[in-house]
């Protein structure tokens, strides 16, 4: 299954470190409508923290049915429907 996105301003955040140390004004700008779950949804691919200050409505969640690594991990999706963001 294909799902096609029309974005007028879409930005995608590659192997970023995410420091909550950082003042208030820099994390702010950690938006986001749509987020791409790192690493297949591995547990430690999404902290709580970091779902938290980005705020996505949706999340996307690359994986292949019955996958050897059993990913995506519950934790992640239950980190993301804590949050009552649609998977």
């Amino acid at each position: 299954m294909f799902t096609y996105v029309k974005a007028k301003n879409f930005k995608s955040l590659k192997n970023i470190s995410f420091n909550l140390n950082k003042t208030k004004n820099e994390t702010n700008k950690l938006k986001a409508t749509i987020i791409k779950i790192p690493h297949h949804g591995s547990k430690t691919s999404s902290t709580m923290d970091f779902i938290e200050k980005v705020k996505p409505q949706e999340a996307l969640i690359g994986v292949g049915k019955k996958n050897k690594f059993g990913h995506p991990a519950i934790t992640t999706i239950q980190t993301l429907q804590n949050q009552n963001i649609k998977i």
